[in-house]
């Protein structure tokens, strides 16, 4: 892969950035949190499944959420963000955008209320809406997350991440995975913004939004997604008009979102 470029646009939006193609793809990473993407040990390791794209001639740019967002700030508004940042620092559109996770559920709302912004966008492990109990579930993480308490935070995802693995063991990976990457990018606004996203997703809910898209949407999901469930996936996939849905079987959130299928997938899509 080509060197690590990184820094932050003028409203605050930290990005990374990896490839010299002439074509312009960006990504919006998941969470609740918005570390710098170019900082920290898993830096590189986001543009790993975008290799095959970069090949292809694509520069790949990782754009974190603003910082210091206030309380109640909500995720169309965020959406409204990477519209800016899209129009002030990339020339006003992009060949096209990956939300991935969360990112996704940005990305309806860009695709949705912005759509001069990108040619084509791509929901990686994203819906309409997130899985009622697991609201709960990533207010928690967020809160864990902004005191420190980066291990309590990863075992409150283990259920998610690991659905195959023994309880003990998989609170055991997923709070050692969290801990390990507890610390990178983080900033001085950090523990306001993962309380800020997380408290987020307990209203958020595009199926009002998602029937005025007008750009080609590609959903990429697994049907056995702790946050997402297939009925949702379904459901969001009806409301897109022409929406295209990769929907892989026996996969959940991880390892829908890192198999080796979705390079594919996408190249396809935007062939």
């Amino acid at each position: 892969m080509s060197t690590l470029a990184k820094g932050i646009y003028s409203n605050s939006m930290a990005w990374a950035a990896m490839g010299d193609g002439d074509k312009v793809a960006v990504m919006i990473p998941g969470g609740p949190g918005n570390p710098h993407p170019g900082e920290g040990m898993g830096a590189k390791a986001l543009f790993k499944p975008y290799r095959e794209l970069m090949a292809a001639g694509y520069k790949v740019i990782c754009i974190a959420r603003k910082r210091n967002m206030p309380q109640g700030y909500s995720i169309e508004q965020m959406a409204k963000d990477y519209a800016e940042v899209i129009a002030t620092e990339l020339g006003g559109q992009v060949d096209l955008v990956v939300g991935s996770s969360y990112g996704g559920m940005v990305g309806q709302f860009i695709a949705a209320n912005h759509p001069e912004c990108t040619k084509k966008m791509v929901l990686h492990v994203a819906a309409c809406q997130i899985n009622e109990p697991i609201k709960s579930v990533d207010v928690a993480f967020g809160k864990a997350m902004a005191e420190g308490k980066s291990f309590k935070a990863g075992a409150l995802y283990a259920e998610g991440l690991f659905p195959n693995m023994l309880p003990a063991l998989a609170k055991f990976f997923a709070g050692t995975m969290m801990w390990m990457m507890g610390g990178s990018g983080k900033h001085e606004y950090y523990a306001n913004d993962v309380v800020v996203e997380a408290e987020a997703e307990v209203t958020f809910d595009t199926r009002e939004a998602l029937p005025k898209i007008s750009i080609p949407v590609l959903m990429i999901s697994g049907d056995k997604d702790y946050w997402f469930s297939e009925a949702l996936t379904l459901e969001t996939a009806e409301l897109i008009p022409g929406c295209q849905l990769k929907m892989y079987q026996g996969k959940g959130h991880l390892d829908a979102a890192m198999d080796p299928r979705s390079a594919e997938d996408i190249l396809e899509f935007i062939a």
